[in-house]
C-alpha cells in the first residue's frame, strides 16, 4: 500500500464517526427532494411566459416576508412582485425562459443556481445567470426568497 493509500485509509477511518453522527443530524431527505420540487413549480407555474401567479396560492404561506425590507410581507404581495417581475421581464425580451441548473437543499434552504435564456428586442441571444435563496415553513411553502442575476450580463444584452 503507497503513502497516499493509507493517509486516506487512516482519515477515513477517523472521519467515519463524524460522517454517522452527520447523516443522523441531516433533515428528512423527502422534506428537501418536496421543497427542490415546489422551487421548480415556482419557477415552471409563476415566473414562466405567461405563467399564473395564482399557481403561488399552493406554494408560498401567507405569511411570506420578503428578504428586501422595503418589500411588503404576504402572499398578495409577493404575487405583485411577481407580476411586475414579468411585466418588466416581457417588456425587454421577445422570448424568455427561466432554467434551473442545480439545487442544493438543506433543511427547510433550498439554493438555487439559475440562468435567463433570453432574446432581446433587437434579437440579441443571451443567458444571465442567477442564485436563489428559498426558505420553507414546516408545511413546505415558500416563507422568504432571496435572488440575485448577473447585472452586468443584463446591462450588456440590452445596452451593450
Amino acid at each position: 500500500m503507497n503513502r497516499r493509500t493509507m493517509i486516506g485509509v487512516v482519515m477515513g477511518a477517523a472521519l467515519m464517526p463524524m460522517v454517522a453522527t452527520a447523516r443522523q443530524a441531516t433533515p428528512d431527505t423527502d422534506q428537501v427532494e418536496r421543497n427542490k420540487e415546489t422551487v421548480r413549480r415556482y419557477y415552471d407555474a409563476a415566473l414562466a411566459i405567461g405563467g399564473d401567479p395564482n399557481a403561488l396560492d399552493d406554494i408560498v404561506s401567507p405569511n411570506y416576508t420578503s428578504a428586501d425590507p422595503q418589500n411588503a410581507p404576504g402572499l398578495e404581495a409577493f404575487k405583485a412582485r411577481v407580476e411586475d417581475a414579468q411585466r418588466s421581464i416581457a417588456s425587454l425580451f421577445t422570448a424568455y425562459a427561466w432554467v434551473i441548473d442545480d439545487q442544493i437543499g438543506v433543511g427547510d434552504i433550498v439554493t438555487s443556481r439559475v440562468h435567463l435564456e433570453v432574446t432581446t428586442n433587437d434579437g440579441k441571444q443571451g443567458k444571465i445567470s442567477g442564485l436563489e435563496w428559498t426558505e420553507f415553513d414546516a408545511d413546505g411553502l415558500m416563507v422568504r426568497t432571496y435572488a440575485e442575476v448577473d447585472p452586468t450580463k443584463l446591462t450588456e444584452l440590452l445596452y451593450g
